[in-house]
């Protein structure tokens, strides 16, 4: 009688032991595939460079960007491509309404980071509907 309550403790321990490790490994995997997807950034750069004169009375000033986003999705790169002439129109106006004086410092580049950065998420939902861009980066900036 002993050994067969043994036996039948030992195949319930063992059935509660697969079905933890079952949990664990289902509940795993969504957290490996999602930082899969945090590690395929895609970036791509819109071209050409830009050059604008900036804003004020009497300025003689010009700012040159070269300027990146970056996104996880791939399909958005193409979205990128197909929609480049809004998208390059949206931050030509941006970058061309500012002053000298607002892109001076490290502190007013970081603000019109963030701010072409809306403007082009601005375009991105007009045009396909999702606000899919997920990061701006100016690699070359120079104001003379």
């Amino acid at each position: 009688m002993r050994n067969t309550a043994l036996n039948c403790w030992s195949r319930r321990a063992h059935s509660l032991a697969a079905a933890v490790l079952l949990v664990l490994v289902a509940t795993a995997a969504p957290v490996t595939s999602s930082l899969a997807a945090q590690a395929d950034a895609a970036y791509y750069k819109l071209h050409p460079d830009f050059v604008v004169n900036l804003s004020g009375a009497g300025s003689r000033h010009f700012l040159l960007a070269t300027v990146q986003v970056m996104t996880h999705d791939p399909v958005v790169i193409e979205q990128i491509k197909l929609h480049s002439p809004a998208l390059r129109d949206a931050l030509l106006m941006l970058l061309s309404g500012q002053a000298y004086d607002s892109v001076d410092t490290p502190e007013n580049r970081k603000k019109l980071q963030q701010d072409a950065l809306a403007a082009l998420n601005s375009v991105m939902e007009r045009e396909t509907g999702s606000a899919s861009l997920e990061g701006l980066y100016f690699t070359n900036f120079v104001i003379e």
